[in-house]
């Protein structure tokens, strides 16, 4: 699934402030347009401590290079970067699809991960039965250890 924005950062911004919720992430809806049909998928974003590419680079650290790259859903600046067929749960066998960016604006700053079951289920929508693990594991991986300057070290060659 590639996503493609239907709205503006500001809108987005606006109807869902990051800086007015108190945890460090929000799960929000986020509109879509592939092949002329518009969906809703479910993206959280989390505040970054470091840089808009923090979901990009915690991905990086915990999955290696990403499987695709393509055009940013905020701006070109900072990508879309997909890992397919990935493992959340190194006890599990259940595989899922991982798409990271963010944005880094006067108007706009965090980091969005969405997240895709084997079946390309939204993992973050409120009746996924994965939803709860899913959203925890993204928030400690976002608090571990992120090598940052070693993925954009790979990304810019």
């Amino acid at each position: 699934m590639i996503l493609s924005s239907c709205g503006s950062v500001n809108q987005m911004v606006s109807q869902n402030p990051l800086e007015n919720y108190p945890d460090p992430y929000i799960v929000v809806p986020y509109s879509t347009e592939q092949d002329s049909v518009q969906s809703e998928v479910y993206m959280i974003r989390h505040r970054p401590p470091r840089s808009a590419w923090d979901s990009q680079a915690m991905a990086y650290t915990q999955f290696g290079k990403w499987n695709k790259t393509y055009t940013g859903i905020y701006h070109k600046a900072i990508p879309q970067m997909v890992w397919f067929n990935v493992k959340l749960d190194p006890q599990s066998n259940a595989t899922y699809t991982i798409i990271a960016s963010g944005t880094e604006t006067m108007e706009a700053y965090f980091c969005t991960l969405m997240i895709f079951d084997s079946k390309d289920m939204d993992c973050l929508n409120p009746d996924h039965p994965k939803r709860d693990l899913v959203i925890r594991w993204a928030n400690e991986k976002m608090n571990d250890t992120i090598e940052l300057d070693a993925f954009l070290k790979t990304y810019r060659n």
